[in-house]
């Protein structure tokens, strides 16, 4: 049995401000972090391929924890979020309980997340705000973001408005978090305004825009400016073409308070499901800035209805000066010269340093055993309770 200790911390400036500590003893069969490939080496041509160097599994709540239904709460990563030596994780299931929630942090070694949560933003901002689904750092390092689907609104149902929500707050103090563009209805607060500019700056499909989407990535830019990642877009949830749609936008901070412009503007649009090879369910699932070689570095995603296995993900590279041209992303490829893929529905992907990315999977609730793994390589076993993240070289 997991014997857990929680106590009251945080005394440095990467605290969850309100936070508990979380010290686990991993059970005896939590899976390790699995060494795939040797790094390539800075002068080697394979830098600028991808190689999958690590992958490995953590809990986003311990073992057992269930929902007010009283079935197993699912770890379901969607979003990341580089803290000096550690790592934000968003996931897009609600929590149940004073001592978890679905915002917490990883404490990272060397390039190697943890198995267990160090820290959970208990705050109250974090356990309201529903299904974030992608987080940021601004370019100038001074504030951090998250955002979540805004794939949801009705009229007749408050409740819904915490699905339309951008968070931020001063890097590295969460515990300091405020709601952008607030408005108020029937005592919840959201974002809720900046939904109509969204849909409006899609209006090519209608004069107000489609009648569903859902935001998947979120990334900061230099000069204030935020792109906000559509992975689908159409008439409904179940009638809807998945899609990599960048929205663009900027913000202005005074007196600490952070405003968007609600002016959004479609900045650029791809469709993968064009590719011929690539499954037709594949979508964007985040996005992360490359400051080193100004260029977005995009993750999608997908999986299919007939094989719950059949999941997986490719990274692309867009440099800035392409996203202006509306040039298409080039797919990144391995050591062989395909594309590069994760079997596993990658949600989150973070630089962590100028060559490596850290990625995050949302696999809902298609569990592995490690049987299953390895039947597909580059692929980790995890439990319900569990999410996995993998370790890529990039150049």
């Amino acid at each position: 049995m997991m014997t857990v200790f929680r106590f009251v911390c945080f005394s440095t400036v990467l605290a969850f401000a309100g936070c508990h500590t979380t010290q686990s003893k991993p059970p005896a069969d939590l899976k390790a972090a699995t060494p795939v490939a040797v790094p390539p080496k800075p002068n080697d041509p394979l830098m600028y391929k991808a190689v999958l160097e690590a992958s490995g599994s953590f809990q986003c709540f311990p073992e057992g924890t269930l929902k007010e239904e009283g079935k197993p709460l699912t770890c379901e990563p969607s979003g990341a979020l580089l803290m000096g030596d550690s790592v934000m994780v968003a996931s897009d299931k609600s929590t149940v309980g004073e001592d978890i929630s679905p915002v917490f942090r990883l404490s990272l070694n060397e390039t190697h997340p943890q198995p267990v949560p160090e820290a959970y933003a208990l705050e109250p901002i974090f356990k309201t705000t529903r299904k974030i689904e992608d987080l940021t750092n601004s370019v100038d390092g001074h504030w951090s973001f998250a955002t979540t689907g805004f794939d949801r609104y009705r009229e007749d149902k408050v409740s819904w408005d915490a699905f339309n929500t951008l968070l931020y707050w001063p890097s590295n103090q969460p515990g300091a978090a405020s709601i952008a563009n607030p408005s108020e209805r029937d005592g919840t607060i959201s974002s809720v305004s900046l939904r109509a500019s969204i849909q409006k700056a899609m209006s090519g499909e209608g004069a107000a825009g489609p009648a569903y989407f859902k935001v998947e990535g979120l990334v900061a830019l230099p000069n204030n400016t935020l792109l906000f990642g559509v992975r689908e877009r159409g008439a409904s949830f179940k009638d809807f073409r998945y899609t990599l749609t960048l929205l663009k936008t900027t913000y202005m901070v005074e007196d600490g308070l952070v405003k968007l412009n609600e002016d959004f503007a479609e900045a650029y649009r791809f469709q993968p499901d064009e590719i011929e090879g690539l499954p037709k369910a594949t979508g964007l699932s985040s996005i992360t800035y490359d400051p080193n070689l100004d260029r977005l570095v995009l993750l999608t995603s997908y999986e299919t209805a007939a094989n719950h296995l059949d999941i997986g993900c490719f990274l692309w590279s867009l440099p800035i000066k392409d996203l202006a041209a509306g040039t298409p992303p080039q797919i990144i490829k391995d050591d062989k010269g395909q594309p590069f893929t994760i079997p596993h529905k990658g949600e989150a992907v973070i630089m962590i340093d100028a060559n490596h990315l850290l990625i995050f999977h949302d696999d809902d609730r298609v569990t592995r055993t490690l049987e299953d793994s390895a039947l597909r390589p580059g692929a980790h076993a995890r439990a319900i309770h569990e999410g996995v993240w993998s370790l890529v070289g990039l150049r």
